[in-house]
């Protein structure tokens, strides 16, 4: 645990009390958790843990997320290039985006992997997929961080790539989209 059973106690009653649960389903509870930390004072030194909570929300968004069918690599790789640069990439509703000051993957693996190096203090970006049952976790650049946020705004391919820059390794992003069932279809 990231900060011990005392302090997530005393933080967990002072949530509870400030955001009680509006719904009988708790997995909607806790959304404002990021919010929450960043504005609790005791966890002021932590000041990674907002980003943490937002990691965790996005795991639990994405195992609770709707299932979808995932396009094949076929799919795209039959288009025409100024097609697939014209073509809206629509991912999945268990896809999200990560970007933190914070190395958040690292921390986080760290405390569920024994042998995990210990994270050095660096921004990381990652993006949440479930190509089957569970969320998984992958660290990307922050040039594919920005490119899979473009397209999920609904921004064509050649955008989204062009707001990427020139950092972009395409084939590894789309690589990743494709192997995770991330992308569901074409628009």
């Amino acid at each position: 645990m990231l900060v011990g059973d005392k302090f997530f106690r005393a933080m967990a009653g002072f949530y509870l009390r400030k955001l009680p649960p509006t719904s009988p389903l708790m997995m909607f509870y806790g959304d404002m958790m990021p919010k929450f930390l960043r504005r609790f004072e005791p966890a002021k030194s932590l000041p990674y843990l907002p980003d943490m909570a937002t990691l965790e929300l996005a795991m639990r968004h994405a195992y609770h997320a709707g299932d979808t069918d995932p396009i094949g690599a076929a799919t795209l790789g039959a288009l025409a290039p100024e097609k697939l640069m014209g073509a809206r990439l629509i991912l999945a509703p268990t896809t999200t985006v990560i970007v933190s000051q914070y190395p958040i993957f690292s921390i986080y693996r760290a405390n569920i992997v024994s042998d995990a190096p210990k994270a050095a203090m660096q921004p990381e970006c990652l993006v949440i997929t479930r190509p089957a049952f569970d969320p998984i976790q992958h660290l990307i650049s922050p040039a594919s961080a920005t490119c899979i946020t473009a397209l999920d705004k609904g921004d064509p391919l050649g955008v989204a790539m062009s707001t990427a820059g020139n950092d972009l390794d395409l084939g590894t992003t789309l690589g990743l989209l494709l192997g995770q069932s991330a992308v569901t279809s074409l628009n």
